[in-house]
């Protein structure tokens, strides 16, 4: 917003550590305020007793950090970027909406597969750093964002375009490859397929909940929790099961992204 164009790397670098530094201090700060007490590391609930006391074993990669009893537990790890089938992701250049942090360097083109709030907040980013951005629209003009307010939506798009971007409506992404090092993708479009390179491609299809490695199957037998489908919950967030006490907090529990907290 302050340099525009001449946005250098180091500038979005430097204001990204400053953000990760800033939060980690905010949120020290509030947990010692308040007195909670916090362990570093990851938590599976590994079973719940006769009387739905859970069991959740903490441990920070290598070694077990501890293992708590707890009547109630609150689960709100967020959700993750959805990856489709067929984007190579372990390629060089292709990015989902968490891992293109993970640029080196500014791209001088970025094709943004997507047409959600994330992905064109993305393209509105980049394209404000000077990067030239090409969105692949499935739908009409008239279809792009309908869950917004109509004038809403054609001041988006208006700012979009007066950014430079370029979306390319009724298009769809048929393959996903790399010509010389530089990824590529076809276009299927009504008129035929073309295929455009770029500097660098990000796919932002949605998200799903995080749900797996969190030991939460083990309260609900038979249910598959890595198809990212919604889970089973009752009005008040609580987990369906009659294993403990499990609530599930915002973009976890399946009902969109920032969707509402209920206590």
């Amino acid at each position: 917003m302050d340099h525009g164009v001449s946005t250098s790397w180091d500038d979005v670098l430097a204001i990204r550590q400053l953000i990760d530094q800033n939060d980690a201090k905010r949120v020290a700060s509030q947990l010692k305020r308040y007195g909670v007490t916090f362990f570093k590391g990851t938590g599976e609930i590994i079973g719940c007793d006769s009387d739905s006391t859970a069991k959740v074993f903490i441990s920070d990669g290598t070694d077990a950090v501890a293992e708590l009893l707890a009547r109630k537990v609150v689960v709100f790890t967020g959700s993750k970027a959805r990856r489709l089938k067929g984007v190579p992701f372990d390629k060089a250049g292709f990015y989902d909406s968490y891992s293109i942090a993970s640029l080196q360097s500014k791209p001088d083109s970025l094709f943004v597969q997507g047409t959600g709030i994330i992905a064109l907040e993305y393209a509105t980013i980049f394209a404000e750093m000077g990067v030239h951005v090409c969105v692949a629209a499935r739908g009409s003009r008239e279809q792009l964002l309908s869950m917004l307010d109509r004038a809403m939506r054609d001041a988006l798009l208006a700012d979009l375009e007066a950014k430079g971007v370029e979306i390319i409506y009724q298009a769809s992404v048929s393959s996903w490859r790399t010509n010389a090092q530089t990824p590529a993708v076809d276009l299927e479009l009504p008129t035929g397929i073309i295929t455009r390179n770029f500097s660098a491609v990000l796919s932002e299809v949605g998200r799903v909940p995080t749900t797996q490695d969190l030991g939460i199957e083990t309260l609900l037998e038979g249910y598959d929790v890595s198809r990212g489908k919604e889970l089973p919950l009752l009005d008040n967030q609580k987990l369906k099961t009659t294993a403990g006490s499990v609530y599930l907090i915002g973009d976890v529990s399946g009902s969109g992204l920032a969707c509402k907290a209920v206590m």
